[in-house]
């Protein structure tokens, strides 16, 4: 039998509402406040009620939706392209758009009234705005740029890696199959550059030999180097002529090899270039090897790829790409719209100045299948006559490169832009302006850009004027036409929230380590881009390298986010200068700055200022949160600063060593980051990064966008496939009913959720998974890693029994009975399994009965309910014993698993210390945001929100602020009263408006103040011996307007009430 998911309140009678004054506010499409872009054909309409005279029991009966073309139409009361007349429902989000079809690029205004619960209708809202994306392919005609020498093969791997080896001699070979004997002009080994390494594994010692045989019985010698060293040739392709001879096979053999590290070698080529007929025909070709590394994003067959490094064309490197074009804007211009999207990263100017306050747009994605694009009202920054427009590209996640730390290395393409402007004229005319040859490019000032490695600014590059009208661009070349990288233009339906500055940090202490070198504390790790004014000659560099942690010695150390990285500039010699970076952030709360004179001089610039700028993703603050206990406001924050730190267009695990989307974090972290944050259009995000990620049988990888694929390319890889990051795909659209009451996502996804349990399903023996990580970085025997107090076959079968519960529930919802009818029957298919492999009846737990072990069971309804009680102790005796051990996956299960059995007395004593591994121990070690590691080992990350799930905990739990209906249309409202704490409060923002949770004891008297938003009715748990020692508003509740006694149980009053605004008294039982 499926478990209920929300305990509705019982039904109240009609409060009074006389006098109420209210109006619909905040209206929303899609989630957002006039949003631009808008992708999809019916869109989502949204609002709040406010009531001026602060009443209790206000909702709404009916509302009424006016939309149209112009707001000159909608001061008529009038709607040319919808009137929905007057609609008898109480719901305000989610209101589906039901007019006229919406054209590409359509400007859409609307109003809104609504209807009180005594039928009384308010006044019109005030206007609010969208406007349209481009909804088909078609709407597309301008055309993608590049630079002129841009080549668009695509790598298939960075390189070939043989396996490494401790032994410096060890023999090594990789070699191509032309398919045919053929005659051999040249051979050309191209050497890789690689962490920050030009030349990597490239041979001291080697030969070239051709065969018409697989197996080299009788080879023919084009080269040997094996007598001596052979000079590493750093980024040059190194030719060997093969004078003529006929051959099919050409191999490469490696006797001497390159030294990685202390005591690893390897043999490493980028490519493998075979000359016949004047052309390279080993591209394409088959390639084996004596061993290979195949992950990584190595692979030999990247050997063969034929992406060469394109011709320098006069000097131009074209590492990051600058794009114009003037135009002429006619008298009567009513509208401008652009459409843009530059690859990977792109800031748009206009006439000299920037277009927008957003940075490292657009969002990352899967660029095959996804490529997000703007929509910027550019009306107001046009000028009658001549305007210029001006993009900068750089490389971001769509093009790492070789240079500098890189945690992987890949592809989608050159840097290349999209941009459709549309003018529209008083006088109904249109124009449309986009990227064709008309445009021209150069190569920009950026001289490097990675988005592991950093960026370099070199100011003297920088042409004045570029992105002004009157620009002599004589000099620039014409672009290169070129094709998408195969992803649909998309707009804000799956866009993350625009990438903003928040926090400036200015040092709160300076060191100066020797002459020319400065280490800034800035007192807070965080995803942060540095903003410096400096001053000097031209050609003087200042580096900022940033990290978490200092050496010994007090140098910055990157350590634990890997390294080398860093921001350089290079001074123009035009006095004070500043720079902020375009492309480049960084984790991180130390900054070392090392100043460099010019070539040729002595004299060192100096920094006359600097600060760190926050930047992450712009998702609404949803919550607050504050108690007696200052450990408790530490913690929060603490999981709060990592949160943002690695909210950017995908949820990273962390801002600096990988920046990459690890799945488990979304969903296990979830209602902690949706109690802090509005994640609704965050996780629409993340959801479509995922379907783009599945692969054909349904299975979904652990990290999306999958960029890289650590441990090796099948599925048999833990590294890449774990049910506990897979399910991701699942559980986050089911939380995002749960929080929003949107269905819109599990709408979206329900096929590819079932084909992923399909998947499960099929990996199943006898119902029991048993693949993946487990309980990653728990607390057990050894280095943190893959579980080590728990089968990883109970974690991976818990969740699989999670997602076919939930897709049993979702089937239901969207009026799939058969679906619904075959996944109960499955849930309990898998519950019977479960409990026959894991339950031990001797001791009344499960498996090792390790805190996961008994708690992820307990809380996704595994557990009988004879067993319940016994399961609870287990848990309960093994944390009082040890403290915490639970790990990624099993410490969110853990809190439930308590708190939801009443033990939150034990999640408060073992987070209220500092002397075992967890928040305490971290903040009393100096963290300033949350680590990886529960001990803050320095190893790993120092900026981390996977451990962060005890947010979750505060505001449902402490302040005891839960949904009982989905989105919180139903509340409850039920605190934890436990520890020393004197005084918890919280509120949480939701689609209905702020829910508020505030509590005092002194002694046995508790005050409860609690705020419930119009149109929704809460249920309010109170401690309490008998109804008569409740008081409301200083009265028994029985005289309160809109309080109702449902039950007393277990010493704890249940009063239903209505929204509004009310404080209970209670005396705790004795």
């Amino acid at each position: 039998m499926l478990r209920p998911i929300f305990l509705m309140p019982i039904l109240l009678p009609l409060s009074s509402q006389a006098g109420a004054a209210v109006n619909p506010v905040r209206l929303s499409c899609e989630s957002r406040t006039n949003p631009l872009g808008v992708d999809v054909a019916t869109p989502r309409l949204g609002w709040q009620l406010t009531d001026s005279s602060n009443g209790r029991g206000i909702r709404q009966s009916a509302y009424q939706v006016l939309v149209a073309s112009s707001p000159q139409i909608l001061t008529k009361n009038s709607g040319d392209l919808w009137d929905s007349g007057r609609v008898a429902l109480a719901k305000n989000l989610d209101v589906l758009y039901g007019g006229r079809p919406l054209r590409s690029a359509q400007a859409i205004f609307w109003k809104v009234r609504i209807w009180d619960g005594k039928g009384q209708p308010s006044a019109w809202s005030q206007n609010a705005k969208w406007t349209m994306g481009l909804l088909q392919p078609s709407d597309w005609t301008a055309q993608w740029l590049a630079s002129p020498i841009a080549s668009e093969v695509q790598r298939k791997a960075i390189g070939y890696h043989a396996a490494e080896t401790t032994g410096q001699e060890d023999t090594k070979w990789v070699q191509v199959d032309l398919g045919a004997p053929m005659p051999l002009e040249a051979v050309r080994l191209h050497p890789m550059f690689h962490a920050n390494r030009a030349g990597f594994g490239f041979p001291l010692r080697f030969k070239v030999e051709a065969a018409n045989d697989a197996a080299f019985q009788a080879p023919t010698g084009i080269a040997d180097q094996t007598a001596s060293d052979f000079l590493n040739p750093g980024t040059r392709p190194v030719p060997f002529d093969a004078k003529g001879i006929t051959a099919r096979f050409v191999r490469v053999t490696a006797t001497k090899l390159q030294q990685r590290d202390a005591t690893i070698y390897a043999f490493a080529l980028s490519q493998l270039e075979v000359v016949s007929g004047g052309k390279n025909v080993a591209e394409g070709a088959t390639v084996t090897a004596k061993d290979s590394a195949e992950f990584s994003g190595w692979g030999k067959v990247g050997l063969t790829d034929g992406a060469l490094n394109p011709p320098v064309e006069a000097g131009k490197k074209y590492e990051t790409l600058l794009l114009r074009r003037e135009f002429t804007v006619k008298a009567g211009l009513r509208r401008a719209i652009a459409f843009v999207s530059g690859l990977g990263h792109y800031e748009m100017s206009l006439n000299g100045a920037k277009v927008g306050d957003d940075l490292l747009a657009p969002g990352w994605t899967n660029y095959r299948k996804t490529v997000l694009y703007d929509t910027r009202d550019l009306t107001a920054s046009l000028r009658l006559g001549a305007n210029a427009i001006g993009l900068i590209l750089g490389n971001g996640m769509y093009n790492v490169l070789d240079g500098r730390y890189n945690k992987f290395t890949g592809s989608f393409g050159p840097q290349k832009a999209i941009v459709q402007l549309r003018l529209e004229y008083n006088d109904g005319s249109v124009q449309t302006i986009g990227t064709d040859e008309r445009w021209r490019v150069a190569s920009g000032p950026i001289t490097f850009s990675g988005v592991y490695g950093g960026e370099d600014y070199d100011a003297r590059l920088a042409s004045k004027g570029w992105d002004a009208p009157g620009f002599n661009a004589s000099a620039w070349a014409a672009p290169q036409i070129v094709k998408s990288p195969g992803g649909k233009l998309r707009g804000v339906s799956v866009a993350n929230p625009p990438i903003r500055q928040f926090e400036k940090f200015a040092p709160v202490s300076t060191r100066i380590l020797r002459p020319g070198v400065t280490v800034y504390d800035m007192g807070q790790n965080a995803s942060v881009m540095p903003r410096i004014t400096v001053s000097g000659p031209a050609g003087s560099t200042v580096r900022i390298v940033p990290g978490e942690l200092l050496n010994p010695d007090g140098s910055v150390s990157q350590s634990s986010g890997g390294g080398p990285s860093y921001w350089q500039y290079t001074l123009a010699g035009t006095g004070n200068e500043t720079y902020f970076p375009k492309f480049f952030y960084r984790g991180s709360r130390y900054q070392q700055v090392e100043v460099t004179p010019a070539p040729g001089s002595t004299e060192l610039p100096v920094v006359q200022s600097i600060e760190c700028v926050m930047v992450h993703a712009d998702s609404p603050v949803a919550g607050t949160f504050t108690t007696s206990n200052p450990l408790f406001n530490r913690t929060w924050n603490l999981v709060r600063w990592a949160q943002r730190s690695n909210m950017v267009s995908v949820m990273t695990d962390c801002p600096h060593r990988e920046k990459l989307g690890w799945l488990e974090e979304d969903y296990l972290n979830g209602p902690a980051l949706r109690y802090n944050f509005d994640m609704a259009n965050m996780f629409a995000k993340v959801m479509n990064d995922i379907a783009d990620s599945q692969v054909d049988n349904g299975f979904v990888p652990s990290i999306a966008p999958e960029y890289v694929k650590f441990g090796g390319d099948g599925d048999g890889n833990p590294f890449r496939n774990s049910p506990e990051w897979g399910s991701a795909f699942v559980l986050i659209a089911w939380q995002q009913y749960q929080f929003n009451g949107d269905l819109e996502l599990l709408r979206r996804h329900y096929d590819g959720m079932k084909r992923y349990v399909s998947y499960l399903d099929s990996r199943a023996n006898d119902h029991i998974l048993d693949f993946g990580l487990g309980d990653w970085f728990d607390i057990g025997p050894g280095e943190p890693g893959p579980s080590k107090l728990t089968p990883r076959a109970l974690t991976a079968t818990a969740i699989y029994f999670e997602d076919v519960t939930v897709l049993a529930h979702t089937a239901r919802l969207l009026g799939n009975k058969g679906d619904a009818e075959r996944y109960e029957a499955l849930v309990n298919q898998i519950r019977s399994a479960f409990n026959t492999k894991f339950f031990n009846p001797a001791t009344r737990a499960y498996a090792t009965s390790s805190q996961t072990a008994n708690s992820m069971p307990l809380v996704v309804g595994l557990v009988d309910p004879a067993n319940r009680v016994s399961v609870v102790e287990a848990i309960v005796k093994d944390v009082q014993a040890k403290g915490l051990t639970a790990g990624d996956v099993g410490y969110r299960y853990l809190l439930r698993a308590l708190a939801d059995n009443g033990r939150s007395d034990v999640i408060y004593a073992m987070n209220n210390q500092s002397d075992k591994p967890g928040y305490g121990m971290q903040l009393k070690r100096g963290a300033t945001s949350l680590t990886e590691a529960w001990d803050a080992n320095p190893g790993p990350s120092q900026n981390h929100f996977m451990l962060g799930q005890i947010n979750e905990w505060f505001f449902h739990d402490l302040a005891g602020i839960q949904p009982a209906a989905p989105g919180f249309s139903k509340i409850t409202i039920k605190p934890a009263f436990v520890g020393d704490l004197t005084h918890v409060a919280a509120t949480h923002v939701s689609g209905y408006g702020a829910i508020k949770s505030e509590w005092t004891r002194q002694n046995l008297r508790i005050t409860l103040a609690v705020s419930i938003p119009a149109n929704t009715t809460a249920n309010i748990h109170i401690p309490a011996s008998n109804a008569a020692s409740v008081k409301e508003g200083g009265k028994p509740t029985g005289n309160s307007t809109g309080v109702t006694l449902v039950k007393i149980e277990n010493g704890v009053a249940i009063f239903a009430v209505r929204s509004g605004t009310y404080k209970f008294t209670s005396v705790l039982p004795g």
